[in-house]
């Protein structure tokens, strides 16, 4: 994907067990409620990180164009951090 010129808004959550992916994936459907599932569930998600094949301690939510993905990465993936409240 060219990612050149486009305008990807992210936000992201530290996690360190199952439960910290469910909580994120709560707060950020709160706090954003257009997100809009495209079927993918709590489960499948932490099915996912369960699968780590890296420390992955970051789950980062980002939109690019009006569609949503979810991504995890590792602190040294992580390029800026700005902390919020």
């Amino acid at each position: 994907m060219n990612m050149e010129g486009k305008l990807m808004i992210a936000e992201g959550y530290i996690i360190e067990s199952e439960n910290d992916v469910k909580n994120s994936m709560d707060r950020f459907i709160l706090k954003y409620p257009d997100f809009i599932n495209d079927g993918f569930k709590k489960k499948d998600i932490v099915k996912m990180y369960r699968k780590r094949t890296k420390p992955y301690r970051h789950i980062v939510f980002f939109n690019m164009e009006g569609s949503w993905f979810i991504q995890f990465l590792t602190d040294e993936e992580v390029l800026h951090r700005i902390p919020l409240g």
